[in-house]
């Protein structure tokens, strides 16, 4: 295995790694933000629609962050080829 594809592997697992860190904290923010809404006595409805919009954000970021993994696989992948 040449530096190239070695070097291209290490990327890949970073990311993911990063990744999955990031989707975790995520998930612990919306969590907090849940919990803090529901002590400020906001309503079922509004608090819905604001943990509705801050999921739609983080499932953005997600999918723009597989995008980019996938095109890092795509290039390990060129690269062994």
């Amino acid at each position: 295995m040449d530096a190239m594809v070695q070097e291209a592997m290490k990327c890949e697992i970073a990311f993911q790694a990063l990744t999955e860190a990031a989707d975790r904290k995520n998930a612990e923010m919306l969590k907090d933000a849940r919990t803090w809404l529901e002590l400020e006595g906001v309503d079922g409805e509004t608090l819905n629609i604001i943990l509705g919009y801050i999921e739609v954000q983080f499932q953005g970021l997600s999918k723009a962050r597989q995008q980019i993994l996938g095109y890092m696989r795509e290039r390990r992948q060129r690269a062994t080829a």
